[in-house]
């Protein structure tokens, strides 16, 4: 499945967002809002102008369940299923999901509908009943289906799994998707279940496909999933460590409820919005690609602001990488720039040589190879201001041989002094004596070959 990005569930209040071009990459559906019931013919029938609008809208669609629950043995009414089929169809939805809960039971009077998604029981036993309904659901539809992590305000129980452990057992037995609502594990962990650290370390991030995010508020003592307001910053942060962990995410939906939209402001939603913009953007930070650029940079000189820069630079092993680095330039330069180095330690002394390798350093990082490296000092020296005779022709010579290896086209040199006994005291190890001014051309072929020329 391809990425969506960031989005919201679609309410009438939200439809000016939904419908600014740009502004959300994805709209998650439920066609349960669009039901109505219906005494003859289908249970339930849609008002279908709205689902072809949706539909129209040039943004990826997904549908989302709220009526036909899968987390029980017992399977969701056949006329709904058959309903959220044809609209997820309509919606040409990239995917579909529902709760990993249940809302109708049996009592002396019969079955009835409990109003609210209530918690499945889990147990081993449970999983193995749970799962045949999840598939058998995903089975009708024609998309991949996910099941959502669900709230639940009961206690943990001694005899069931842990609520992690539950949702790993269906998804895997069940070989579908999920649905990850960070609010919803927040809430179970502020209300005395588990903790969302342990939750998602016993999950299968790879069939985390889509993440729901929301604000609560807390009530008689209890944290509740109300899709009310802005989403908890510990959410948030929640989302931020764990969204490089999550490769297989496909988007992050934001849900508030259309009620509490003209109190909380479709400013505050557009904000909302734009927070969960930079973490989507963000997540593909990699632990190991932050070590590696914090390393490389401390080991090369060079700035970073890194979390691990403090930790980091205070290790005594980076003065000795950066040591081996540095000797290793300092050896691709003196090697390829031989005659330019050396006329200027010879000139200047070692310290002045050093100035110029370690001013150079700081300012590019180390090339691949020892050819780019030398032809990377030797671009640095033709725009640094060393007075010293000949040190420009002399550079410019082994810069010219430099470019005949790489590109192999013949190269031009102009000398003011005669250039053999300048570069035979040089290559002897010492300075030339006295060169009088002469007008000489070096020509060096494409094969290296140095031959004197007339100048033009």
């Amino acid at each position: 499945m391809k990425e969506l990005g960031v989005g919201i569930v679609w309410f009438p209040p939200l439809a000016e967002l939904v419908e600014e071009r740009g502004f959300v990459d994805v709209v998650e559906v439920e066609p349960q809002i669009f039901w109505l019931p219906s005494e003859r013919g289908e249970l339930y029938r849609a008002d279908g102008a709205e689902m072809r609008a949706l539909r129209a809208l040039p943004i990826p669609k997904i549908a989302h369940g709220v009526s036909s629950p899968v987390g029980s043995p017992r399977r969701p009414p056949a006329p709904g299923v058959v309903r959220f089929v044809r609209d997820v169809t309509a919606l040409d939805a990239v995917w579909a999901s529902e709760h990993l809960s249940f809302n109708r039971a049996s009592g002396p009077d019969g079955e009835f509908n409990a109003g609210f998604l209530l918690p499945p029981r889990q147990t081993k036993a449970a999983v193995r009943e749970i799962a045949s309904t999840v598939r058998e659901f995903a089975a009708q539809l024609p998309v991949p289906f996910a099941i959502e992590t669900g709230v639940n305000y009961l206690r943990p129980r001694a005899d069931e799994l842990s609520d992690g452990a539950f949702m790993t057992a269906i998804a895997e037995a069940a070989d579908c998707h999920i649905l990850l609502d960070l609010h919803n594990l927040w809430c179970n962990e502020l209300n005395g279940r588990q903790c969302v650290e342990d939750f998602l370390a016993e999950l299968p991030l790879d069939r985390v496909i889509e993440m729901h995010v929301a604000g609560g508020e807390r009530r008689n003592g209890c944290w509740l999933d109300a899709h009310c307001g802005a989403v908890p910053a510990p959410v948030l942060e929640i989302a931020a460590k764990w969204l490089p962990d999550l490769h297989e995410l496909r988007a992050i939906i934001f849900e508030i409820m259309p009620d509490y939209v003209p109190m909380f402001g479709i400013d505050n939603v557009r904000r909302e919005i734009e927070k969960l913009r930079r973490l989507w953007d963000g997540r593909k930070h990699s632990d190991a690609i932050d070590w590696e650029d914090s390393l490389a940079a401390l080991a090369t000189g060079r700035h970073t602001d890194s979390s691990l820069r403090q930790e980091l630079a205070c290790d005594p092993g980076i003065a000795v990488l950066r040591d081996l680095i540095n000797a290793a330039r300092a050896g691709a330069d003196v090697e390829q720039l031989k005659l330019t180095t050396r006329l200027l330690r010879l000139t200047h002394g070692l310290p002045a040589l050093q100035a110029q390798l370690d001013a150079h350093w700081a300012l590019r990082p180390p090339e691949m190879f020892g050819a780019t490296e030398a032809a990377s000092f030797g671009e640095f020296l033709d725009g640094v201001e060393i007075d010293i005779p000949h040190f420009r022709e002399v550079l410019a010579l082994e810069r010219a041989l430099l470019r005949i290896h790489a590109v192999g086209d013949m190269q031009i040199v102009r000398f003011t002094c005669n250039p053999t006994p300048l570069l035979s005291a040089l290559a002897e190890g010492r300075l030339p004596g006295y060169l009088p001014y002469e007008d000489y051309c070096l020509r060096i072929d494409s094969n290296g070959e140095v031959s004197l020329c007339s100048p033009a």
